[in-house]
């Protein structure tokens, strides 16, 4: 397969490098190649050519060179221009883009393999580079691309099937059922298509053996998997059809879950090809839940996809009723900057399942319920003491009054058994022996001692017995725990004792009572890290990290020096990142202003002479790397290339917060939204325009949650005759007393019906054991109700999950699988979404079609292009490649002009240096406003924002550097939330997690991301991830190819050089797994 078709597929074989990356020497710095040997002193530039390898750097000569261009001949060092003086300087020309000879003087001795990176210094020839069965992503993509690897091996996909068996056969008054097999078939298929696959749908079969059998093998001679929904229980015929007419092996027919027991997985062989069911219940709640935790990994298996594994987190949650089965519950996991640790939400309602799928980012996992407890519990002690021994028996009896008060709430809301112990005298020596005594023989509880009673003995009781050294992450919570029951509490203290809690919470009873209101779910979070393995932990906060400053400005001759002379002292000063192309710049403080610092009114001369002088700069149309011809296109001008250096400006730097504001700011301001109207089934990942209310009620009728006899309750036990089953007409049947009617789970409820008696609870008279009652549909027989049915039991009522004209979704959100589902349910066949905005790329480099040019700037812009449009795809969005444009103003304009003409967004790749031209050329031929001009991050620093009117219209740009470090970054930091905002998108993706950092980081004078590798283990009880970093110097793309998450590392300071492995505790920009 093609390597740019090969998005999201698995490698069928180990992949090696045909070729060493970078093939040649190329520089790390922009600067001069030369000898070292030549020492200082006075050196001739050659002039630039395009073709490194036909010019040879002999003594006293040097060539310029930029960050990523191949060294010449004969050159071993590169010097960069702080560290030179041009001679004859003219101060109208950037010496650095001019194309003439000219000299300078070599300020300091060059040093061999200076600001040089070594053939093969990211990825050696003959190197592993991509494992067999490997997912293939972005990152993967773009080392591909970086070695020439047009064509790969991959496994193949397995064709999928989905089938729907539905008791309705025809539209009737009632379609309950019909939308619920179509929620489910909408549901199933965007999950699918979103993890690569293309199901075959197969439509709905009626609940007849002979229909079913012919579906099945319609089915069979088409796809690998066949996924059936519907009557997969053991009381339905399915399993049967499988066992007996295709010869079937049924490996399990139960799983120990809910919801999905009847969930079955089974295998034939049929036309001598192996064929593979799973069948499910297709109960909305159900269908899901099993697609994520069985279906996924089974398809996944199939195409050798073993290596994406589902992450497992451990999190802090709220009480859950428990279930004899182990239990999956939808979650939305959260986490907040004053927290080190995710929280899980849920929806109480008892119905709203597919609700909490539609707000759900997780699958919660439940254990059984036990004997001993209904739910997770958590054991609490109340010391109680009442000191004023002259209290009256009404007093004692109020005491005790609350503390069943506490008790009660604490049961109900913290899940925890209570124990009240009553102290016996107000002793400190006591306390302290109780509190050790207690803390020891049930550790991991909490102890709370309240009541009226002397605090400060309390006070100083605890003070002397708690650990003084716990973890910071710990220490953070119970300091934050006693700051707020500073509110309620005179002289409040809280701290550890042998891996318990011990709180003072003495004072008035409403007084500790609203404590635990206010705090009770930070208990549970102190509770659950203080089983963790107690380590020192350093903690650096957030605001220190990535925008938290911006580096100084310096007006002085060498105020580029600060840059270098950090990379001399650092040990990343050689790295990948480091390349990006304005790290020999330094920043000014001021961020104010920003429009009228980069758009004056000053226009460039227009005149006759002064155009013709400039055309004549123009080189030869026959020597152009495409077939243009600048006299037939309506070009505003043409200026040479020295006419953009001597406009050159140096640009503002902003941090990161800064640059998201006001890319926020200006398409608020200037862009304009439209619309349009898609099928609901074609909607996944689009954004809704307006808000969008339900338009029938789900469920439409009252339905029943059981298998079972739809009865009256008011008969009570006893006998019953069951009628002939006709769901067509259900209905039309009224339940009168003395009458019942079979029903499936999900079925509609006849009239009359007041509850579902479930089989279990019945005894059939006279059973012929050869007869399936439950299915039969053509006689009538007696049942016996053998437990008084209760008013409603087992009956979900209209409604109960989605009322009639309920807001279902918000506008400016983007749909996900589950909504396109609940749409479905709620008879919603298209909706109104916001436009997609077009998004173009355009690459700028060196004439890098030229024939015989070397293949290495190629490589780099292929890479860059495959990694942007592979994430943009992932997203929902399609790229317009635009190609790649020589670097030359009038070849730049006409590139640009024509991207314009049918993109609204257009990403520019290279040469957005201020030394560079790109700036210039947008203001100059297009009046473009630049917003920001640089980010004070690494890498990423030279990245530019801009605007500007094109045919009426507003026009948007986004320039980065070509530096493979740097693409993957900001298309994920600042070109994914850019296309967010176009559309309004108000769902925030980016998702912040406090992780420990496993790896040592060298810091840089700005803040830096790197990638890195978030882990949750199982086997602790540590609620924070830690984070893995490979710091192999230069493999830049292999750590993006390793890692699910950004670091946000910290700038350099005096104090803090570096972070050390296991010190601190830092925020990562996680991106899934």
């Amino acid at each position: 397969m093609k390597t740019n078709d090969a998005y999201g597929r698995i490698t069928a074989k180990n992949i090696f490098s045909p070729i060493n990356v970078p093939p040649c020497k190329t520089s790390t710095k922009r600067g001069y190649a030369m000898l070292a040997s030549d020492g200082k002193g006075v050196r001739k530039v050659l002039k630039a050519h395009t073709t490194c390898d036909k010019i040879s750097v002999v003594p006293g000569t040097c060539m310029r060179v930029r960050s990523g261009d191949p060294i010449p001949n004969g050159a071993n060092t590169v010097v960069t221009p702080e560290n030179i003086k041009i001679l004859d300087e003219c101060n109208d020309d950037d010496y650095f883009n001019i194309n003439k000879e000219y000299e300078i003087e070599v300020l300091v001795a060059p040093e061999i393999n200076k600001n040089i990176r070594n053939v093969g210094d990211e990825i050696q020839y003959s190197q592993l580079i991509i494992k067999k069965f490997t997912y293939l992503g972005p990152a993967e993509l773009g080392i591909l691309t970086l070695c020439s690897l047009d064509i790969i091996p991959v496994t193949e996909l397995p064709l999928v099937g989905l089938l729907s068996i539905n008791n309705e056969l025809k539209e009737s008054e009632n379609l309950t059922l019909g939308y619920i097999y179509e929620s489910n078939r909408v549901t199933l298929t965007s999950l699918l298509k979103k993890n690569g696959y293309d199901p075959v749908d197969f439509g709905i079969s009626a609940y007849k053996l002979n229909a079913i059998t012919k579906k099945i093998e319609d089915a069979l001679n088409k796809v690998d998997v066949l996924v059936i929904m519907g009557h997969s229980n053991d009381k339905d015929i399915l399993k049967s059809i499988l066992k007996e007419y295709f010869n079937a092996i049924i490996h399990f027919g139960l799983l120990n879950m809910k919801p999905g027991k009847s969930t079955t997985f089974a295998s034939c062989t049929y036309n001598n090809k192996k064929k593979f069911f799973l069948c499910m219940s297709a109960n909305p709640t159900t269908v899901p839940i099993v697609a994520h935790i069985v279906l996924l990994p089974l398809l996944n298996t199939m195409c050798g996809n073993f290596f994406k594994q589902p992450i497992i987190l451990q999190i802090c949650m709220n009480n859950h009723e428990l279930h004899l089965r182990p239990k999956f519950s939808w979650t939305t996991i959260r986490w907040t900057e004053e927290e080190m640790f995710p929280r899980a939400y849920c929806l109480k309602n008892q119905h709203q399942d597919i609700i909490k799928y539609q707000k759900a980012n997780a699958l919660l996992m439940l254990p059984p319920r036990t004997r001993q407890i209904g739910q997770e519990t958590l054991d609490f002690f109340l010391l109680r003491r009442d000191c004023d021994t002259q209290l009256a028996s009404g007093q004692i009896k109020d005491g005790l009054n609350e503390a069943t008060v506490l008790t009660k709430y604490i049961t109900n809301n913290l899940a925890g058994n209570v124990n009240v112990i009553q102290l016996a005298k107000c002793d400190k020596k006591k306390i302290k022996e109780d509190l050790i005594f207690l803390s020891n023989k049930y550790s991991g509880s909490t102890i709370l001692l309240i009541g009226d009673t002397l605090n400060d003995i309390i006070h100083d009781a605890i003070e002397e017995v708690i650990n003084k050294n716990v973890r910071i992450d710990i220490n953070t919570l119970i300091t934050s725990l006693t700051e707020g029951l500073e509110c309620f509490i005179i002289r409040p203290i809280c701290g550890i004792l042998n891996r318990s809690l011990i709180i003072n919470m003495c004072g008035f009873y409403r007084n500790a009572q609203a404590s635990l209101e206010a705090f009770g779910n930070r208990i549970l979070d102190i509770l659950c890290l203080i089983n963790s393995p107690d380590e020192e932990i350093f903690y650096v906060k957030e605001e220190e990290c990535v925008d938290s400053c911006v580096e100084p400005f310096n007006n002085n001759n060498d105020n580029n020096n600060d840059d270098n002379n950090d990379n001399n002292g650092n040990n990343s000063a050689n790295e990948f990142d480091n390349n990006d192309c304005n790290d020999d710049e330094q920043f000014d403080n001021n961020i104010n202003d920003f429009d009228s610092f980069y758009n004056d009114n000053s226009k460039p001369s227009t005149s006759n002479d002064k155009t013709n002088d400039n055309t004549n700069d123009i080189h030869d149309f026959d020597k152009m790397p495409m077939e243009v011809s600048f006299e037939e296109q309506p070009l505003k001008t043409q200026l040479s290339m020295d006419y953009f250096c001597k406009k050159q400006e140096e640009s503002k730097v902003v941090s990161l917060e800064d640059a998201q504001n006001i890319m926020k700011t200006i398409i608020y301001k200037y862009h304009k939204i439209y619309s349009e109207t898609v099928r609901t089934n074609d909607a996944y990942g689009r954004v809704i325009a307006k808000d969008i209310y339900s338009s029938v009620n789900v469920p439409r009728c009252c339905v029943s949650t059981k298998h079972g006899y739809a009865v009256l309750a008011s008969d009570g036990k006893g006998v019953r005759k069951v009628l002939k089953a006709n769901l067509m007409l259900i209905k039309k049947i009224s339940i009168v007393p003395g009458i019942c009617i079979r029903v499936r789970s999900g079925d509609p409820i006849p009239d009359g019906a007041t509850a579902v008696v479930k089989s279990v609870n019945t005894k059939i008279i006279d059973e012929d054991d050869n007869i399936n009652y439950f299915n039969i549909d053509n006689m009538e027989y007696e049942i016996m109700v053998l437990v008084a049915p209760k008013e409603g039991e087992n009956i979900k009522k209209a409604g109960c999950e989605i009322k009639s004209n309920e807001l279902i979704k918000y506008s400016y959100s983007r749909i996900k699988t589950a909504d396109l589902g609940i749409l479905t349910l709620c008879d919603i066949d298209s909706i109104t979404v916001i436009k997609l905005p077009s998004v173009g790329l355009l690459c700028i480099g060196y004439d890098v079609l030229r024939p015989g040019n070397t293949s290495t700037l190629g490589r780099i812009y292929d890479c860059n292009k495959i990694i942007v449009s592979s994430l943009l795809k992932k997203n929902g969005y399609n790229l317009m490649d635009f190609g790649i444009s020589a670097y030359e103003p009038n070849v730049m304009q006409y590139r640009i002009k024509d991207a314009l003409e049918k993109v609204d967004l257009l990403v520019i790749i290279g040469r957005t240096n201020d030394k560079d031209t790109l700036k210039c050329t947008l203001k100059t031929c297009f009046d473009a406003n630049i917003h920001f001009g640089g980010v004070n991050i690494k890498p990423g620093k030279s990245t530019t924002f801009a605007t500007c009117m094109f045919n009426e219209k507003r026009k948007f740009f986004l320039c980065m550097s070509a530096n493979p470090a740097t693409v993957p970054i900001i298309t994920h930091i600042l070109l994914l939330p850019l296309l967010d905002i176009l559309q309004d998108n108000s769902d925030n993706n980016i998702l912040k997690i406090a992780t420990r950092i496993k790896t040592s980081h060298d810091l840089h004078q700005r803040p830096k991301f790197t990638w890195t590798s978030l882990e949750w283990s199982e086997k602790t009880v540590d609620l924070y991830p830690s984070a893995h970093s490979i710091n192999v110097e230069h493999q830049h793309m292999t750590k993006y190819q390793f890692s699910n998450a950004l670091l946000m590392l910290p700038r350099h300071t005096p104090e803090v050089p570096k972070l050390d492995a296991d010190s601190a505790f830092l925020t990562a920009i996680f991106m899934g797994n």
